[in-house]
């Protein structure tokens, strides 16, 4: 537990820094990352409120400047969590809210005011929303996983039974409500029972990232300081390897897929970097660099590795 919590705190560090090195341009530090319904952008969650990629450049998003975190995209809705005021530190925790108008506005939806949650995620076309606690709080004093309808009030605890390390991301089906992945310091378990029970789908170290297809039902994932994202079948039993074109020393922290266009990939990465692949992985643009659009001479770090 300690190596992990060390590792947890390395890798903040790092990001912190990189976030501090963009001196031009529109800046952000990438919280969540998710494809709206009609997949006409990618949406980015920041310190400042949404960022949205389209037509080759980066733009905000009309809206509250909300301190955005653990952003999902479902078929009605956008769903996160975060703060009210962004700072250092941020206060006014916002549980979880909803958008239904692609970020100009939010409702709350879910344990406002309780806290915000980095590590969440909801179905697709389910609805249902699982997360982390890392602590007790008011409202949730056993510290672990939960599961609630995002469009509901009400939540349960999950017993995760079998799940082992750090939970560092969770991933909904986004057809099967009972079916949810989670990425831990010990590797990728999943659950097909709500999070009663989790078996090991991967091992081998620790998996920084995970996320469900919302159009393909794809399993990604991506172990940390790896250059390979990994396409699974949902039980684990046909894999694909893709290559990534990001630095040794970086890590895959967020997975997004086009729910319109399936075979559109994007990730984002601990040094803030945001790549997007239209062709199912064969190729990568990098559309983000420490967290800005990167200049035309500006060379491409994970090309440049050993």
């Amino acid at each position: 537990m300690r190596r992990a919590i060390g590792w947890l705190l390395a890798l903040t560090f790092g990001a912190a820094l990189a976030a501090g090195a963009a001196a031009q341009g529109l800046q952000f530090h990438v919280h969540g990352l998710a494809f709206p319904r009609d997949g006409k952008a990618l949406l980015a969650a920041t310190q400042r409120g949404l960022v949205a990629y389209r037509e080759g450049s980066w733009t905000r998003v009309r809206g509250p400047a909300y301190d955005l975190r653990a952003l999902s995209a479902t078929a009605e809705a956008l769903v996160a969590s975060g703060y009210r005021v962004p700072g250092n530190p941020p206060v006014e925790p916002l549980g979880f809210v909803r958008s239904r108008d692609g970020g100009a506005t939010w409702q709350a939806a879910l344990l406002e005011g309780e806290a915000a949650f980095h590590v969440a995620a909801a179905g697709y076309r389910s609805g249902m929303l699982y997360f982390f606690s890392p602590w007790p709080l008011p409202r949730l004093p056993v510290p672990g996983l939960y599961a609630a309808r995002a469009d509901g009030r009400n939540w349960e605890r999950v017993p995760a039974r079998g799940l082992q390390g750090w939970v560092l991301g969770l991933a909904a089906h986004p057809d099967d409500a009972m079916t949810v992945a989670a990425a831990t310091t010990t590797g990728l378990f999943v659950s097909r029972d709500g999070g009663a029970r989790f078996r090991r789908l991967a091992r081998g170290g620790v998996v920084s990232a995970v996320a469900f297809g919302g159009g393909s039902a794809n399993l990604y994932y991506a172990y940390a300081y790896s250059r390979t994202l990994i396409v699974s079948s949902p039980d684990g039993r046909q894999r694909r390897h893709i290559e990534l074109p990001i630095a040794w020393t970086d890590v895959v922290d967020r997975i997004a897929e086009n729910p319109a266009a399936p075979r559109q990939i994007a990730i984002a990465t601990r040094w803030q970097d945001v790549y997007l692949s239209i062709n199912g992985g064969a190729t990568w643009d990098r559309i983000a660099a420490g967290g800005r659009e990167p200049g035309e001479d500006e060379e491409d770090p994970g090309r440049s590795g050993p």
